[in-house]
């Protein structure tokens, strides 16, 4: 996988950014057909969406969302 540039994705911290980079020759293949899959019909499971996202402030009194990290539990 080439780089992803950072300034690319400004929703996305670098740290994830790099994370992805970092872990794409293993979970990228699934990913890909999983939507594939999806595109040419298929199922979304359900329980896909069971996730709960918790917020953690990246500083004291955060103010806007970019403040945030947003975590998945």
């Amino acid at each position: 996988m080439r780089p992803l540039p950072p300034n690319r994705f400004s929703q996305l911290a670098s740290t994830d950014i790099d994370f992805l980079g970092r872990v794409w020759d293993t979970v990228g293949p699934t990913v890909c057909d999983w939507v594939k899959m999806v595109f040419n019909g298929g199922d979304i499971d359900s329980g896909l969406n069971n996730t709960l996202i918790v917020f953690i402030p990246k500083i004291q009194n955060p103010e806007e969302f970019a403040q945030f990290c947003p975590i998945s539990l």
